[in-house]
């Protein structure tokens, strides 16, 4: 299959992460596991670990429903990885007792 028509069917997939009613949006997932997202309120950019947005319920539940499962997936894998590789439980708890840096104040 040449590229040209490898990227053609690529864009009329439409099983791909949806964006259509969230207010952040994902952008990438770099090496460390890390999410970076947008708000496309403030036009700002966040980089946080999965398990840091999965405990937080505000902004998990501002990502279209698609993505918050996909981080939700990731979560789940980044923690299982820590516990097959024999990482402390301490190294997974420091994660998820991690601030997340976008907080809500009211």
């Amino acid at each position: 299959m040449e590229g040209g028509e490898a990227l053609k069917r690529a864009k009329k997939m439409n099983f791909l992460l949806s964006d259509k009613s969230g207010r952040y949006k994902i952008v990438f997932q770099n090496r460390n596991g890390e999410i970076g997202y947008f708000d496309q309120k403030s036009r700002q950019e966040f980089v946080e670990h999965p398990l840091t947005l999965v405990k937080n319920d505000y902004i998990i539940s501002e990502f279209d429903s698609s993505q918050a499962c996909f981080i939700g997936i990731l979560a789940g894998v980044s923690i299982e990885k820590a516990i097959s590789s024999g990482q402390s439980p301490d190294n997974v708890g420091d994660i998820m007792n991690k601030a997340p840096k976008l907080r809500v104040v009211k």
